[in-house]
């Protein structure tokens, strides 16, 4: 049996008249598997043996083999942690829907603003078996959910967490929703590729406001840390006419249009922003980030417009 198990490594109990496990011995192959049935398998080197506590123990740097390995052993390392937290794909999606209504996250105005079968569909593709654009997450306890919450692929390196919904619970010490946020913060920090994480919630909303600011204040470097408040608005694009403007054009953009986009938003942004977004110019497309959506049956792309005046660039914008 595992008796220590974390995201970069393992440990367990060996005999030292039995097993021999010297430091830098590899292990090209072996399966961890999990109270729920799960397996993980794995490749590792041994890193140390020591005796701690009178038992002598064997510390192995693991590396999961596949995406599919290094999602069931974050999971494992999660759920080991919080029993209650459980990954969506193992409910129903009509439950989780019914949640998110129950809840009051889907509230009548918001429903009216969406189509309801186009999200359901979006929200099934994205659950529907593993992926590498998509986590999930629920608080079930007693057979009930109390939360949820997932998280998407916004970028190559950037991931951003959304739908929390959460039950309220004066008996509960720590909130469901804290509780649900902390476990999908741990999950997403074990993910490799993960370099960024975003945010978005109603500054009214105190919950959120207290967790992720006070996150954001413990971070060393301001550069990697990044708080604003931005205005949210729906305009109709209906009656948008430029047509009598003299000389301006609005077009898709063609090379040297995307060169100068990357040398403006190098000059103007600092290089964390133009990595967290994909803004370099052979990423500006999210041609990597769409094959992933594509897989999946699901589209995800940016689209570019560049304004010009007299034949020079006057502005963009990407949509």
């Amino acid at each position: 049996p595992v008796l220590d198990l974390t995201s970069p490594g393992l440990c367990f109990a060996i005999q030292d008249d039995l097993d021999i496990f010297p430091v830098g011995t590899v292990l090209p192959s072996f399966t961890l598997r999990f109270p729920d049935g799960h397996e993980a398998q794995c490749q590792g080197k041994v890193r140390s043996v020591s005796h701690v506590g009178g038992v002598l123990r064997c510390g192995v740097e693991i590396e999961p083999t596949s995406t599919l390995a290094q999602d069931r052993l974050a999971d494992a390392i999660v759920h080991a942690g919080q029993p209650d937290i459980q990954d969506v794909r193992n409910t129903p999606s009509d439950e989780v829907w019914g949640f998110l209504e129950r809840s009051g996250f889907i509230y009548p105005e918001k429903r009216r603003g969406l189509d309801i079968d186009a999200v359901r569909t979006t929200m099934a593709r994205l659950a529907d078996g593993p992926n590498d654009v998509f986590k999930g997450t629920l608080f079930v306890r007693g057979a009930t959910i109390h939360a949820h919450i997932s998280a998407v692929r916004l970028y190559e390196r950037t991931w951003m967490l959304q739908h929390l919904a959460a039950r309220s619970s004066i008996k509960q010490p720590i909130s469901f929703a804290r509780l649900i946020n902390l476990a999908l913060l741990e999950y997403l920090e074990q993910k490799s590729d993960i370099e960024w994480i975003r945010v978005t919630y109603r500054p009214e909303n105190k919950a959120p406001s207290r967790l992720f600011r006070g996150l954001a204040a413990r971070v060393s470097r301001p550069e990697l840390s990044r708080v604003r408040i931005m205005n949210c608005m729906r305009a109709s694009l209906r009656d948008t006419d430029i047509s009598s403007a003299q000389g301006v054009v609005v077009r898709p953009p063609v090379r040297k249009d995307i060169a100068f986009i990357e040398s403006y938003m190098l000059t103007h942004r600092d290089t964390f922003a133009t990595q967290q977004e994909d803004l370099s110019h052979n990423e500006l497309h999210l041609e990597g980030i769409a094959e992933r959506y594509r897989r999946i049956g699901l589209e995800r792309r940016r689209e570019i417009l560049v304004l010009t005046r007299q034949d020079r660039i006057a502005g963009f914008a990407l949509l």
